[in-house]
């Protein structure tokens, strides 16, 4: 497939940009076809570069090549009231050499050598890489590293005091996100789009079917004003007829060829089918609903949220899961249907969860 040309995806950039949310006062000025490429480049280097800053331009008295490199300089340079404020990011990651070879056993070492002596640092290494006793460190250190990747994951945090029934541990699929998602209420939803990478945008799908190539079952579309988490939008059947989203699937088939076998009568005795050798590509073209179950996720709610046409109910996949299966969700709890999606209603799972709740703390049943 060919590429876009570069003015197409510059332009396609900053659309996306306006629509998550970023201010570019001067993209709204003119369409796709009356901007040129250099105009582009300038905008997206202004508003989404934040490491870009205008170069100085020399006044009518015509500066020297010295003095602009030194206005350039000083606008790049970070004012000393500002350095003294920033906060150092510390990480829990360690670091990617031997304590042996770092940065600061070397500075120590320099410090201790006597004058004339000082090495550069590939030098000092290059020596110390031939000490036996500091490659048996190192190779001790990657034993624990292996060790420790090999190692059984720890048991994930425990569910709040008072909630009963089994819980399932963590699977190696569930989605890992750059914000845990017990943290989401904790975080204003426009800084959480620009955590999760995601838009943030109230704009709504008009038709079913847009996502279903793009997104998975776990992946965000978009976060909305309110802070609900997105994972496919809600599209009601439409009031006038709209044409509908085609999937297209490309396969392989082969020719099919019947054999009989007959008695000695003359009888039909079997028919089967064999591969008939040759094969040849077809492509299959399946048509999308007309409307589509929205599911979202409320950071001040324990599950997955599914809506369509004023009715919402908690996931099913979800609630087993917290309870650990089918068979061991309590029968106080509820289905109900939200359009074509089976699901727990969510008042049942919440009054279900409070019974159990006070008959753990009080240790008697309130009903």
């Amino acid at each position: 497939m060919a590429e876009l040309p570069l003015k197409t995806r510059l332009y396609k950039e900053l659309q996306l940009a306006v629509e998550s949310g970023i201010p570019i006062p001067e993209f709204g000025e003119k369409t796709y076809v009356y901007w040129k490429e250099e105009e582009l480049v300038a905008l997206k280097d202004k508003y989404l570069n934040p490491e870009h800053v205008e170069p100085p331009q020399p006044d009518d008295d015509g500066d020297d090549f010295d003095t602009i490199v030194k206005a350039y300089d000083e606008a790049l340079a970070i004012p000393e009231e500002v350095a003294e404020s920033l906060t150092p990011i510390v990480t829990d990651e360690k670091p990617n050499v031997h304590p042996a070879l770092s940065q600061e056993a070397y500075r120590a070492a320099q410090a201790a050598a006597p004058a004339g002596e000082q090495q550069t640092y590939t030098d000092w290494v290059s020596e110390l890489l031939s000490d036996p006793g500091v490659q048996a460190a190192m190779q001790a250190q990657v034993r624990q590293a292996e060790a420790l990747a090999t190692a059984p994951a720890p048991a994930g945090p425990g569910y709040p005091e008072g909630i009963t029934g089994g819980v399932a541990a963590p699977s190696a699929a569930e989605a890992v996100y750059a914000v845990p998602r017990e943290q989401w209420a904790q975080v204003p939803p426009r800084e959480l789009a620009r955590l999760l990478g995601v838009p943030f945008s109230d704009k709504v799908a008009d038709r079913a079917g847009l996502t279903f190539n793009t997104h998975g079952p776990n992946d965000i579309l978009r976060i909305d004003s309110r802070g609900m988490v997105w994972f496919r939008d809600e599209v009601p059947k439409p009031a006038i007829p709209k044409r509908r989203m085609r999937r297209k699937v490309k396969t392989v088939v082969g020719e099919i060829e019947e054999v009989q076998t007959f008695r000695p009568d003359g009888g039909l005795d079997e028919t089967f089918e064999v591969d008939g050798g040759e094969q040849h590509e077809i492509e299959i073209k399946i048509s999308m609903p007309t409307s589509q179950v929205g599911i979202y996720v409320d950071p001040r709610m324990p599950f997955k949220i599914h809506q369509y046409n004023g009715k919402r109910a908690f996931d099913l996949d979800e609630v087993v899961k917290f309870y650990g299966g089918t068979a061991l969700v309590p029968s106080t709890i509820e289905t109900i249907y939200v359009d074509i999606d089976l699901c727990y209603t969510i008042n049942s799972v919440k009054d279900t969860m409070e019974r159990e709740y006070r008959e753990e703390v009080l240790g008697r049943s309130l009903r």
